[in-house]
């Protein structure tokens, strides 16, 4: 596959037996980070147990206190371990939620990634339009514009986030070459006030409109969700 994406979880066995070069030759690779979080798996076989939030019912995920030294340097740890294969197996890294962090701490997270790797992956960020200046992007994924930061019952907010932030930032990281990537859920789809509506299709790469909320699914079970949406 050509001018594609492809993002998977550090612990894909793609990625952790070093076969991600081998398994998408012509594809752009990245591996999955979230600052804000610790995957559950790695929490609970931690030696000490970094500072935590809480724990987010919507995703399951145990959301990293960034504010302490001890979970900063747990953000960066896990993503530098998530990155380890190097530049000779993957281009870059997808960063998840920086929506939920200011752009300095986005910033920030970046430049103390790039030094514990020693080298600097392409950045694929998934929202946070605010944090996008200052960052040079491969890639951009719009999952859900509202994000956490416009109400749902406020359609005239949504329509003016949409047209005064979404819209000119899409604009400005094609013009600087990104990828723009959409994603909806199979949980949302029914609804009638999708955001992106607004978005002229050329905005976008690709565009995936029936995902599972779940996108740990074998090919299988995709064709199953496929089948069924048709």
């Amino acid at each position: 596959m050509t001018n594609t994406d492809v993002v998977l979880q550090p612990y894909h066995s793609i990625v952790t037996q070093g076969e991600y070069r081998r398994a998408f030759p012509n594809a752009r690779r990245f591996v999955y980070v979230n600052p804000t979080s610790i995957d559950p798996w790695r929490l609970d076989r931690a030696a000490v147990k970094p500072p935590l939030l809480d724990i987010d019912d919507e995703w399951s995920l145990p959301r990293l206190d960034l504010t302490t030294t001890e979970g900063w340097r747990t953000a960066i740890d896990e993503a530098a371990w998530a990155l380890a294969s190097g530049p000779e197996q993957i281009h870059g890294v997808f960063i998840d939620d920086i929506d939920r962090v200011s752009a300095a701490t986005a910033h920030a997270f970046v430049a103390g990634l790039q030094e514990a790797l020693g080298w600097s992956p392409e950045l694929f960020v998934n929202r946070g339009f605010h944090a996008w200046a200052g960052l040079t992007l491969g890639a951009v994924l719009i999952e859900d514009v509202r994000g956490g930061r416009v109400a749902e019952d406020d359609p005239d907010g949504l329509s003016r986030w949409v047209s005064e932030t979404v819209i000119p930032a899409l604009v400005g990281v094609r013009t600087n070459g990104a990828a723009v990537h959409r994603i909806e859920y199979l949980d949302t789809s029914a609804r009638h006030d999708h955001p992106e509506d607004q978005l002229a299709p050329g905005l976008f790469d690709s565009t995936w409109i029936t995902a599972p909320r779940s996108l740990n699914q074998w090919p299988a079970q995709l064709k199953k969700n496929k089948d069924e949406t048709n």
